[in-house]
């Protein structure tokens, strides 16, 4: 299964990349669990090991918080 298009992919590891770290990206893609109220919007994914991603996420509290995540699912190159 794969969870981003070539394109939201590009765009997550570009600004991932060290030379936009410190910027501040809007999300590129928005990942959820039906049937939870959990949200993320992932902004950027780590350059090194590109199955981390982080972003917005809410945990169904209603408080938005800047959080990773890992790609359990999903391919990689």
């Amino acid at each position: 299964m794969t969870l981003f298009t070539p394109e939201q992919e590009a765009k997550l590891k570009e600004n991932g990349s060290p030379e936009n770290r410190d910027k501040d990206h809007p999300p590129v893609v928005k990942l959820f669990i039906p049937g939870t109220g959990c949200t993320w919007l992932l902004s950027e994914l780590d350059p090194v090991e590109p199955r981390i991603g982080f972003g917005l996420c809410d945990l169904g509290m209603g408080n938005f918080m800047y959080h990773g995540i890992r790609r359990a699912i999903g391919k990689t190159q």
